[in-house]
């Protein structure tokens, strides 16, 4: 029952998907390498979903677009700082680093 679930799952995502490529002006979108100062911390990420984990550089992690840190990015470059809501409603800052293609 649980395999019939995700291939149901996959399917669906087969149906919906859209190919996309990351921009190469250096703006955040969707399926860009992104090197960011968060809270203090860099971090190393691709905005897309769980699926293209294998295909993502060693060390970088994998957020959703439509997580509060992906939409507070999405359409910002290198060297910008933006702010936005953690779901326990602190208010983060993200400097930018660097936005690169995979």
């Amino acid at each position: 029952a649980l395999n019939e679930t995700r291939i149901k799952v996959l399917e669906g995502m087969l149906e919906n998907a859209e190919v996309g490529q990351a921009s190469s002006d250096g703006t955040v979108t969707k399926g860009a390498l992104i090197t960011a100062i968060i809270a203090g911390k860099e971090q190393v990420f691709v905005l897309g979903n769980q699926e293209i984990a294998a295909d993502v550089p060693d060390g970088a992690r994998v957020f959703s677009p439509d997580a509060p840190l992906g939409k507070a990015l999405m359409g910002h470059r290198a060297g910008e700082t933006v702010t936005y809501a953690a779901p326990t409603g602190k208010e983060i800052e993200a400097e930018i680093v660097d936005v690169t293609t995979v």
